[in-house]
């Protein structure tokens, strides 16, 4: 029996998904399709795109300290951590366009995820 994904071609946000259950739903949410996945806690940047799944690590928002990186992972596309910095997401008809610029203004990453924005698409919070 095939079933339909749940999450077929939505954005998942999963707050803390760097470990534990937030690593578990952002696991999940790629096996019931989602096509991007934002995660938060890991003092720095990274884009990584593994298994035809995008992944964004966005921890540079302000906190005191800032990690090292460990060994580059598979899949790793941009890697950044020399100062804080936010991620700009713009929501267009046929796109999310998603920046990444540090405090100074400069863009250190950018790129699109082709999607049909009209339609309100659903959250998955694995935070507390």
């Amino acid at each position: 029996m095939n079933r339909e994904q749940e999450l077929a071609g939505q954005t998942v946000v999963v707050i803390g998904g760097s470990s534990g259950i937030g690593f578990e739903t952002a696991r999940r949410a790629r096996s019931e399709g989602a096509d991007i996945v934002l995660t938060g806690h890991q003092h720095q940047y990274e884009r990584l795109r593994v298994d035809g799944m995008t992944y964004v690590v966005d921890g540079l928002g302000g906190a005191l300290n800032r990690f090292n990186f460990a060994a580059i992972q598979p899949g790793s596309l941009v890697r950044y951590n020399a100062t804080f910095g936010a991620l700009f997401v713009e929501v267009f008809d046929g796109k999310l366009s998603f920046t990444f610029r540090n405090t100074h203004g400069d863009v250190v990453d950018r790129f699109d995820v082709l999607r049909d924005c009209r339609q309100p698409h659903t959250l998955v919070d694995a935070g507390p």
